[in-house]
């Protein structure tokens, strides 16, 4: 349904160790032109998914509009498992 605040920090909390995969990607962020391959975790900043660590990222720029290199997925696990967790703070539409 429509939502009436946003994601203004997100916190991405590694709860296990993953052998091979599973790095959680952010696309845009390696200075090059924004992309539209989601699927083959070739591009950007990729964390490794490692125990009792965190990703923490802004979703949104100080004047409160979305910061489109905050965009991230989650890439393929090709072995073992991920466990994680996500904690959000959020602000009102608009950022105030």
């Amino acid at each position: 349904g429509a939502q009436t605040s946003n994601r203004a920090v997100t916190v991405f909390l590694y709860l296990e160790d993953t052998e091979l995969g599973g790095e959680t990607q952010f696309p845009n962020a390696d200075g090059k032109s924004p992309t539209t391959d989601y699927k083959s975790c070739n591009r950007g900043l990729r964390v490794h998914p490692k125990k009792r660590s965190i990703a923490l990222f802004y979703d949104m720029k100080p004047d409160g509009t979305l910061d489109p290199m905050s965009l991230h997925g989650g890439c393929p696990v090709k072995k073992g498992v991920k466990w994680g967790g996500t904690l959000w703070l959020r602000v009102p539409h608009g950022g105030h």
